[in-house]
């Protein structure tokens, strides 16, 4: 049973199709059309008449970075970012000696007047 996609993402797919004959023109096309085009795989994939996950297994093996560091940029990127350096503080002096704080007593709700337990 073949797949159902959503009308969108065939006509993204029908905007670029990857007519590529040999296996390092349907590479190459997939690298381009996923970095140059930011499509998502599953239009990159009806595009070129394959499945998602043969996709990105071409693409990996082509790029050689994982296709989970690929990223379109629809949404929040969820990809670690690399740490930034952290600048150097200056020592900071302590401030004299502060009073602990004194506790508070807990507050008491007190029950509204003249409004009955169970209104009816």
């Amino acid at each position: 049973m073949a797949r159902q996609y959503p009308q969108e993402w065939l006509d993204k797919a029908a905007e670029h199709p990857i007519t590529a004959k040999s296996p390092a023109a349907l590479a190459k096309a997939i690298v381009a059309h996923r970095d140059k085009l930011k499509l998502r795989w599953e239009v990159i994939a009806i595009a070129a008449g394959i499945s998602p996950g043969k996709v990105k297994t071409i693409y990996t093996e082509t790029t050689g970075t994982p296709f989970t560091e690929s990223f379109t940029g629809r949404g929040r990127d969820f990809r670690k970012s690399p740490a930034k350096p952290a600048a150097a503080k200056p020592a900071a002096a302590k401030p004299a000696a502060a009073k602990p704080a004194a506790a508070k007593k807990p507050v008491r709700l007190k029950p509204r007047k003249g409004s009955a337990a169970n209104p009816s």
